[in-house]
């Protein structure tokens, strides 16, 4: 029988060696965005060059303004950089490691927001390709012809970021790949293109539900029926189509109250089976949860005759912090014609000025590691407050990688790095299901993780470094609580999950305490 006393010193040493392992992912995940901004630095500082030479060569006069900002900004970034690898916590509490980690990621965060100033100062908008002594381009490529010099239409900017997300989710020539404004965007851009293949009497199922807005011009589609089918379960979904279904709307983790997960693969490979050859059918899948590293265009049986339509919000869990919004669509490489026309033409496409400050050469290691993290930290909160005895009659953690996850035998067989940072939280009393309370419930954890020293935030979005919780619901639905977990180190997520417990376990003694006395 093991000590007790024993027991816990076993555990503290096993958390203070997951502990080290953090810091050590941490350093290699700045260094990861450092070099990143370094490299882009370089690159920009080149086609500067390259851009006076051409200036010189063609009896142009360079915009001197410009580039005395562009030199000015370039030597604060290098401040900047300089004063990151300086930097060192102050000491070995765990306080004073959150705060450096903090500060490194405000660094990366500025940083991007200065690689927009320093590239984008010279650039227009609506480049020129010829012009008389003062130019009206940056980039020497516009001088070229091969593309029309006018952002809504297309970038080489934009194309040289959409080769390097083809290689982060290891596309091959069968996919083309298009990046949007947002991650709406990139639904809108789908949307548009599957109304013009829908008829009158068409049936879209939409086994789980899909996010709101969304839903809003799905439901507005005229004449065409939606049919809800509140079911994860592979047979149950196939069994719903039939010759007037025209559309499949997947996608892999619910944003809502319940977090529900699809088994992506398996349900495929039946719809694959069950449809037939020479039936129409679109496939919509939604990646934003899971960030992207569910690759459905790979679960594709060879001879499946369904058209793949992907998309999700690359400024989730692709962001380090919030500089700026994209959105990411994969289709078969036979539709991207289509495809960068309708962006063109609705105005969807990704800006240069955002791209430009947005975290770049993000690799396959990279991003699967920051990922883990996300779900290491769900999975360990999940862990703790459905396992606290106080807690277990009153609130449920929502997290697919739970035993206690209705879906958690579709969700076990996917890799950790797939399934998301974000966590619901469901009470069973239906009396917390109310905006006012559940607000003062996140004022008083934000209270907790202030005394604690412990970066907290409430705000809607996820996929951030720091944890932040939101209030959501549609305006249809009851209000529910959604906690991003963040990718911080496990030493603060166990700060972060005492001041949930302490929380959660007020908001139950002030329902109790407000409960009307039952006369004797």
């Amino acid at each position: 029988m093991v000590n007790i006393s024993s027991q816990t010193t076993v555990d503290i040493i096993l958390e203070q060696v997951i502990q080290d392992r953090y810091i050590q992912e941490d350093q290699q995940l700045l260094q990861y965005r450092f070099n990143d901004i370094r490299s882009r630095m370089s690159k920009w500082e080149t086609m500067q060059d390259s851009y006076i030479c051409f200036c010189q060569n063609n009896n142009l006069q360079p915009d001197q303004i410009g580039l005395e900002i562009s030199h000015a900004v370039k030597k604060l970034m290098l401040e900047i950089l300089q004063e990151g690898d300086r930097d060192a916590p102050e000491s070995a509490s765990i306080g004073n490691y959150s705060s450096y980690i903090l500060r490194q990621n405000s660094r990366v965060r500025n940083l991007l927001l200065l690689l927009r100033q320093f590239y984008s100062q010279l650039e227009w908008l609506s480049a020129s390709y010829s012009q008389a002594i003062i130019p009206r381009f940056f980039d020497l490529r516009k001088q070229t012809g091969d593309i029309v010099n006018y952002d809504r239409w297309e970038s080489f900017l934009i194309a040289d970021m959409e080769e390097e997300l083809r290689e982060l989710y290891q596309l091959d020539d069968a996919w083309s790949l298009l990046l949007t404004s947002s991650g709406m965007a990139a639904y809108a851009t789908i949307h548009n293109f599957i109304t013009r293949y829908l008829y009158g009497g068409d049936n879209i199922l939409i086994p789980v539900p899909v996010y709101h807005e969304a839903e809003a011009l799905l439901s507005g589609i005229p004449d065409v029926n939606l049919i809800s089918l509140g079911t994860t379960d592979p047979d149950e979904i196939v069994a719903m189509i039939n010759k007037r279904t025209k559309v499949i709307v997947l996608t892999s983790m619910t944003n809502n109250e319940a977090a529900r997960f699809v088994d992506l693969e398996t349900t495929l490979e039946k719809i694959s089976q069950t449809v037939q050859d020479d039936q129409e059918i679109f496939v919509v899948v939604d990646g934003t949860m899971c960030g992207g590293l569910i690759r459905p265009e790979k679960m594709l049986p060879q001879s499946s005759s369904i058209k793949l339509l992907y998309f999700e919000s690359g400024n989730k869990y692709q962001q380090i912090e919030d500089t700026g919004m994209k959105g990411i669509v994969i289709v078969p490489s036979d539709l991207s014609a289509d495809f960068k026309l309708i962006r063109q033409r609705i105005g969807a496409i990704l800006y240069d000025q955002i791209a430009a400050c947005l975290p770049c050469a993000l690799s396959y290691q990279e991003f699967s590691l920051r990922m883990r993290r996300f779900s290491d930290n769900a999975l360990h909160i999940s862990q703790k407050i459905n396992s606290d005895p106080s807690l277990q009659s009153f609130c449920t953690i929502n997290y697919p990688l739970h035993p206690n996850h209705p879906d958690y035998q579709y969700a076990r067989r996917y890799s950790q790095e797939q399934i998301g940072g974000v966590v619901t939280f469901s009470f069973h009393n239906g009396e917390v299901y109310d905006i006012k309370k559940l607000n003062n419930f996140i004022q008083h954890l934000i209270d907790e993780c202030q005394a604690k020293r412990l970066p907290f935030c409430k705000g809607d979005s996820y996929g951030f470094s720091f944890p932040r919780i939101h209030v959501g619901g549609s305006k249809t639905s009851k209000p529910y609580l959604r906690l991003s977990v963040g990718n911080r180190s496990l030493a603060e997520v166990d700060i972060l999950t005492t001041c949930l417990i302490k929380s959660l376990r007020e908001l139950k003694l002030s329902l109790n305490s407000a409960a009307p006395s039952v006369p004797t």
